[in-house]
């Protein structure tokens, strides 16, 4: 499992730096191919964290994007003028390409811990009995 803090371009930790793209990276690396991508991905250049106020509670996402289907293929494919099957393989070439940019970055810390199969065991009896107990506590209202 992976810490969501990660080093962003200026080394500084940051939550979710590993998987979010400002749109000038995106416009970067994908070139021609970077405004149907924009589309189908929901990519704006103040950043996409404003669906939902819980998304970028802490103001940490200004500017920045992370990937996210906004509208269908054929959608996007109508916007952009060409067939589904073209868009298809272009948002394929794209996803590969920030892909291999990505993979540029520093990764995320790796949680590595591993939990022994009796500690799952005692968890998973744990929540058992729990919901044991607020059964019998039901019965008895």
């Amino acid at each position: 499992m992976q810490d969501a803090d990660s080093l962003d371009k200026a080394g500084t930790k940051k939550e979710g730096a590993f998987y979010m793209w400002t749109s000038q990276e995106i416009r970067e690396v994908l070139g021609d191919a970077a405004p149907l991508f924009i589309s189908y991905y929901y990519v704006k250049d103040e950043g996409n964290a404003d669906l939902n106020p819980r998304s970028d509670p802490h103001g940490e996402f200004g500017g920045l994007n992370c990937l996210r289907q906004a509208q269908t293929l054929q959608e996007t494919a109508k916007q952009a003028g060409v067939s589904e099957e073209e868009a298809r393989q272009t948002l394929a070439a794209c996803r590969e390409k920030l892909h291999t940019r990505r993979g540029q970055r520093p990764r995320p810390h790796l949680d590595d811990k591993v939990s022994t199969h009796t500690h799952q065991r005692s968890w998973r009896e744990e929540c058992i009995t729990t919901c044991e107990r607020l059964d019998t506590a039901a019965i008895r209202l």
